[in-house]
């Protein structure tokens, strides 16, 4: 009887060469500094990006707290809603 396993060679000719192993092609992501709101509470680590915000101060969505602005270096991430 066969193996049950596959080596990842045997693994990417299964799926196609679908590069689930292999993360030396993907692409650098851009990070940027970004105006982000944070839950003040101590028990949630919830925060939204500045422009997710859903009111001018916003409350946590989460635990309903008040939330602070502060930056984070993260992902760009563009708000198509946020001309609105």
């Amino acid at each position: 009887m066969g193996s049950l396993f596959l080596n990842e060679s045997a693994f990417q000719n299964l799926i196609g060469g679908v590069g689930l192993f292999n993360r030396r092609n993907q692409e650098e992501v851009e990070k940027v500094e970004t105006k982000v709101w944070v839950c003040t509470s101590d028990d949630c680590n919830c925060w939204v990006r500045d422009n997710f915000k859903s009111s001018e101060v916003p409350a946590c969505p989460i635990c309903e707290s008040e939330m602070e602005q502060t930056t984070r270096v993260i992902e760009i991430l563009h708000n198509p809603s946020s001309a609105i």
